[in-house]
């Protein structure tokens, strides 16, 4: 397992844990920023976790 993802959706952050190289885990906290999550290659806007789901609904 390279990365590890914790999402607060009280205090909309992730914690991200990932496994460097030499087995290092490094860990960073994201609030507004994109994370890398290389591999497997995908990035993930961290406010798009948090959407306001009332928008949603209007059209439903």
């Amino acid at each position: 397992m390279i990365h590890y993802l914790i999402v607060d959706p009280v205090k909309r952050l992730v914690i991200h844990h990932r496994r460097a190289q030499g087995g290092l885990i490094e860990t960073r906290m994201a609030t507004h920023e994109t994370l890398d999550l290389t591999p497997p290659g995908l990035r993930l806007p961290v406010p798009e976790l948090f959407a306001d789901r009332a928008s949603d609904d209007d059209g439903a």
